[in-house]
């Protein structure tokens, strides 16, 4: 009888498949470093866009994208809006806009800094811009850069980007200040509409 459980486990063991020891985190583990990078590689290809931000705040944003016509409120006039969505922020979002009722087509285009507050400046907004909104705690706008555009149809618009933006950042619980953050993304966008864009 004292033999009967260790032999029933040699049984179990010899029947399991033998398994490979798993990778460790050590430093210098390229196997490790590898299988991590693809998994999260898969992890995004179900998101419409990617953008790293470098700077005062860092981060890596990614979901949803869709573009579609605005109209601006103060000056009535048009413009097509790349929006990224961030979150459930109904108002906020990572926004590639261009004054016009179209977007121009592939090419590389110069990124410039969005007319000053259109409800206070009533500036018609032209050319490309990026406008960066988070509830409170992040409005930043664009001052320079450039974005290739490489398909722009009627059902959708894709390309990539780098762009630095300058404005007001507030961690949770902290202060507001101005900071810069470095932008280098890309996305694919559907024609779903750009929905709501606040201040704008």
């Amino acid at each position: 009888m004292r033999l009967a459980l260790p032999l029933f486990l040699a049984a179990l063991a010899a029947s399991l498949p033998a398994c490979e020891p798993a990778p460790t985190t050590a430093r210098g583990d390229e196997a490790f470093e590898d299988s991590l990078l693809a998994a999260q590689e898969a992890e995004a290809e179900g998101d419409d866009y990617r953008v790293v931000l470098t700077g005062i705040e860092p981060d890596t944003l990614s979901g949803r994208a869709r573009f579609g016509p605005v109209i601006d409120g103060p000056t009535q006039r048009p413009l097509v809006v790349i929006r990224l969505d961030t979150g459930t922020d109904f108002g906020g979002g990572f926004f590639v806009t261009h004054g016009g009722e179209r977007l121009p087509g592939p090419g590389t285009y110069p990124i410039g800094a969005p007319p000053p507050d259109s409800l206070r400046a009533r500036v018609a907004p032209t050319g490309f811009a990026i406008v960066y909104r988070r509830g409170l705690l992040f409005d930043l706008a664009s001052t320079e850069g450039s974005i290739t555009l490489t398909a722009v149809t009627d059902t959708l618009v894709a390309g990539t980007f780098t762009a630095r933006l300058t404005g007001t950042v507030a961690r949770a619980g902290g202060r507001p200040q101005q900071g810069t953050l470095d932008a280098q993304g890309r996305f694919e966008a559907g024609g779903r509409g750009a929905g709501f864009i606040l201040g704008m």
